[in-house]
């Protein structure tokens, strides 16, 4: 798994390439921990490349919003596999944040 960051004025874009699984989690938490002392105002997460993770790579992201949203930041995913597509929805997580195709 491999993790690329752009910041393009405010908006910080994140994208994931290959799965996330449960050995990834951690360097997933460390990754996303480490951008919160950036300055952006919204986070753009693409999982276009992402054909499958896991319930704890996805606690991670839930923790990730929630931290954005306590400092006042927003968070979206904007690029997501049909497969991870299912995964977030099952968790019933685009009603926490918006999940675009």
């Amino acid at each position: 798994m491999k993790f690329e960051q752009k910041l393009d004025g405010d908006t910080l874009h994140i994208s994931f390439n290959g799965d996330i699984l449960y050995a990834e989690t951690t360097d997933l938490s460390a990754f996303l921990e480490n951008l919160l002392g950036e300055k952006f105002e919204e986070a753009v997460l693409n999982f276009k490349n992402v054909s499958g993770i896991t319930s704890s790579a996805i606690g991670s992201v839930i923790d990730f919003h929630e931290k954005l949203r306590a400092s006042g930041r927003k968070m979206r995913i904007s690029g997501i596999s049909d497969k991870a597509y299912s995964v977030f929805k099952y968790f019933k997580l685009d009603q926490l944040f918006p999940i675009e195709k």
